[in-house]
């Protein structure tokens, strides 16, 4: 046995809990970082037009973040 064989098979079933996990939690990762978005974006000007300082939850972010087209998100990008 080669000395990845020896150290890849640790690292896959590692590897492979963690999406195991994540899969189990998915709604509960999701939230987790929908809220640290939130965080690093709430001093952004689209943050701030949008009060993402305020939002707890993602039917909150559903109701102070609109659906729309590219064109509506230039002046945000320039």
């Amino acid at each position: 046995m080669g000395l990845k064989s020896f150290l890849g098979k640790p690292f896959a079933k590692f590897v492979a809990k963690q999406v195991r996990n994540a899969s189990t939690n998915a709604i509960s990762e999701q939230n987790t970082i929908l809220k640290n978005n939130l965080q690093h974006a709430k001093n952004t000007s689209f943050g701030k037009a949008h009060s993402f300082n305020q939002i707890e939850s993602y039917n909150d972010f559903i109701q102070a973040v609109p659906v729309r087209d590219y064109e509506s998100f230039i002046p945000y990008i320039n």
